[in-house]
């Protein structure tokens, strides 16, 4: 009687291509985001002769603690007017003043809710502003 064929094994897929994958398409993501969340911040400095100010008070001064009183940001919300439609910018922290990093008390002192300033924002897109020029 002739002998049985060895058994075959068949190896599981390889994880190898989904690995490559996820390495060539996670940082791609990030990147994006990234782009996304600095989009504003950029066409606000490109255009900055072109600002206009608008009359912003503040509704909300606050400061955020990440993980305890080591690592605190300041958060602050204006509300500001252009054309008949409100607006609404939040800010964590930078207003164009020089001070140290734990000073994020400071600034939401220097915005104390109610306190009108001068909001900054491009003609084209109100939307997209800050405090600074």
């Amino acid at each position: 009687m002739p002998e049985p064929p060895p058994p075959t094994t068949v190896a599981p897929p390889s994880g190898g291509a989904i690995g490559r994958w996820l390495t060539l398409v996670a940082p791609l993501v990030f990147l994006a985001a990234g782009i996304a969340r600095l989009a504003p911040q950029a066409r606000l400095a490109l255009h900055a002769e072109e600002l206009r100010a608008a009359s912003g008070i503040v509704t909300r001064s606050d400061v955020l603690e990440h993980g305890g009183r080591d690592y605190v940001t300041a958060r602050v919300t204006l509300q500001y007017t252009v054309d008949g439609r409100t607006y609404v910018l939040q800010t964590s922290g930078r207003d164009g003043q020089s001070a140290p990093a734990s000073s994020a008390e400071a600034f939401a002192i220097r915005h104390p809710v109610g306190a009108r300033m001068a909001v900054f924002y491009l003609p084209d897109s109100p939307q997209i502003s800050t405090l600074t020029r």
